[in-house]
């Protein structure tokens, strides 16, 4: 009965909005081009998250500080189906706090009752555990069906990155998923053998906590569900708490669950389907904090959402690979050659405001890294 009654309200339970309103920006550029991209990214940026429409754009010339000066105005619409705040574990969250502002958005696509059925059963989760509904986002169950959905959306351009197949692993390794009231994690994750059909086999327990549920934005909830999963390999080992943050892996070679997640954030940046600029840059921040201070060894990387790998040269931090005095560059990384070449030119282009003397792509054969092609744009300053 239970199950019904859910199913039921969720699919009977339409969108409402608020009413639109206007909302403009403007930003300078080289050229039209990225003047318009700059004024359009300001507006995702002041629409916190809900779909933009209408968006119309203008450019006129100028001679200071760049030649191009564009504006853009877009409609927004707040959704109204996430409840003003929610409780839980005796705190109360607002929607409109600052990790709920990619919420709106993809529980947007994420209310769907044929995706909920479908996430409830490959992630068992215990339904009575999770309060509200999963088209709610501002609720618990809510978050975590967003961060599901976005786990299962996020690769779409077929370049057999981690993107695109984190959520088929990570969902064949869990086999209860229910919440706990523990500040101390975002998440648990525990296994035991059992004997089912004559054999042991091994069988796995998530929980997700308040702080894991609120404390993050739902780019660092999937990648919290790919971490949680890989434990069903990989445990910390005797590197629990050596490092500069906790949750230790001993370093990146180890393949343990850091690992995995701070390559899920970094394809995501650099990659992921659909993601806005704001998107990116959270993603970009969450792979590198997990590189600086989740391994007992940092790796030799900086996850950059241009794609460039950063060398660290010095025990102080991370720098840049030194540049020609004479040159500047524009870097393009993806799954096809030919694409991220035009990219890598284009965005030299919108960058600096000419074409470029060379573009030289190198491949990465490797899925657990950078993306495979990788091709820098050069010319003169």
């Amino acid at each position: 009965m239970k199950h019904t009654l859910l199913v039921a309200a969720i699919t009977v339970a339409p969108f409402a909005a608020n009413a639109a309103k206007t909302i403009s920006s403007g930003s300078y550029g080289h050229t039209q081009e990225q003047g318009k991209i700059a004024a359009i990214s300001a507006l995702e940026r002041q629409a916190n998250g809900n779909p933009l429409s209408n968006v119309r754009t203008s450019c006129r010339s100028t001679n200071y500080p760049l030649p191009w000066y564009c504006t853009a105005t877009a409609q927004v619409a707040t959704l109204s189906f996430g409840s003003d705040s929610y409780e839980m574990c005796g705190r109360s969250h607002s929607k409109s706090d600052t990790n709920a502002r990619f919420e709106a958005a993809i529980g947007r696509k994420s209310c769907d009752s044929n995706k909920y059925s479908t996430y409830r059963s490959n992630f068992a989760v215990n339904e009575s555990s999770f309060a509200g509904n999963a088209c709610d986002y501002t609720s618990p169950k809510g978050r975590l069906f967003n961060s599901i959905w976005l786990l299962d959306n996020a690769d779409k351009s077929g370049d057999n990155s981690i993107l695109g197949w984190a959520y088929h692993e990570t969902q064949k390794d869990v086999h209860n998923t229910h919440s706990i009231c523990d500040e101390g994690v975002f998440a648990r994750f525990k296994w035991e053998k059992k004997f089912y059909s004559w054999e042991w086999v091994k069988r796995s327990e998530m929980s997700f906590s308040r702080a894991g549920l609120y404390d993050q934005d739902v780019i660092g909830r999937a990648a919290t569900l790919v971490h949680e999963a890989r434990h069903m390999d990989k445990s910390h080992g005797n590197a629990g708490g050596a490092c500069s943050g906790s949750s230790c892996d001993p370093n990146w070679s180890y393949n343990g669950s850091n690992t995995y997640q701070a390559l899920w954030l970094w394809w995501f940046a650099v990659n992921a389907n659909d993601a806005t600029p704001a998107m990116r840059a959270s993603a970009e921040q969450h792979a590198n904090y997990t590189i600086n201070r989740r391994f007992v060894t940092p790796p030799a990387y900086h996850a950059d959402k241009d794609a460039e790998i950063i060398n660290k040269s010095t025990a102080s931090g991370l720098s840049r690979p030194i540049e020609p005095s004479n040159t500047v560059t524009f870097t393009a990384a993806g799954g096809v050659e030919s694409t991220v070449r035009s990219q890598a030119t284009s965005g030299f282009v919108n960058k600096y405001g000419k074409q470029p003397t060379k573009v030289e792509c190198s491949h990465n054969p490797h899925n657990m890294g950078p993306p495979p092609w990788i091709c820098v744009a050069t010319g003169p300053k």
